[in-house]
């Protein structure tokens, strides 16, 4: 028991260390967004964001309808930060003061974009199929 407790325990609080760096803070001049494994952060300066866009994207999930939203950031540098980057994926952005917070530090007018993500089976695309010819 006493090795069984090792061998399951042990991954799990290694796999659980390394995601103590996982961080999204805003200061005055930057962003920065740490990552899995890696104890040094992404820092995005504020003064270089370019454009902002909010992005709603509705989602059929499960059989119910679900809308998300994020935030994006374009760099001069051409990277991009996501406002739910630090997230499990499947959350929003959907604190109004995150949202303030980075529209009044960057200075930037916000543009909206949508997106449908709810497709019917009679739109989505036919499987691929491999096809390997034989040697002649």
């Amino acid at each position: 028991m006493k090795w069984l407790s090792i061998g399951v325990g042990r991954p799990i609080a290694v796999l659980t260390l390394l995601a103590v760096p996982i961080h999204f803070s805003i200061t005055g001049s930057e962003v920065r967004v740490g990552h899995y494994a890696s104890f040094r952060p992404e820092i995005f300066p504020l003064n270089d964001a370019r454009r902002l866009t909010i992005v709603n994207v509705k989602r059929l999930q499960g059989g119910h309808s679900h809308e998300t939203k994020d935030l994006i950031v374009d760099f001069a540098d051409g990277r991009r930060l996501r406002g739910n980057q630090v997230g499990d994926g499947g959350t929003s952005v959907q604190k109004q003061l995150v949202l303030q917070l980075l529209i009044s530090k960057t200075g930037l007018t916000p543009q909206h974009s949508s997106a449908d993500g709810m497709k019917s089976s009679a739109t989505r695309r036919p499987k691929a199929h491999l096809f390997v010819a034989a040697p002649v």
